[in-house]
């Protein structure tokens, strides 16, 4: 089963406000570094209106409790939501 990453910058504030780490992190399968708030096998339901798929994911980078990376939208999934 593939595991796949999804990102919500409303559901990231209300992680920050419950969690040490709020900033997760994964490799997606192309190499490139995404944060997410979710990751999920399989079918997803998700309640915030604003997520958005990262993708397939490969591997667990880093959680953080400060922001690490710039976030970005990878170009694969650009491509696929414009």
């Amino acid at each position: 089963m593939t595991t796949y990453g999804y990102y919500s910058s409303t559901q990231l504030d209300i992680i920050k406000t419950d969690k040490k780490f709020p900033y997760i992190y994964w490799k997606t399968n192309t190499g490139t570094i995404v944060q997410v708030t979710e990751v999920m096998d399989g079918p997803y339901h998700n309640n915030f209106k604003d997520v958005i798929c990262m993708g397939p994911l490969d591997s667990w980078y880093e959680s953080s409790s400060t922001i690490k990376y710039k976030f970005h939208i990878p170009r694969e999934i650009k491509n696929r939501i414009n």
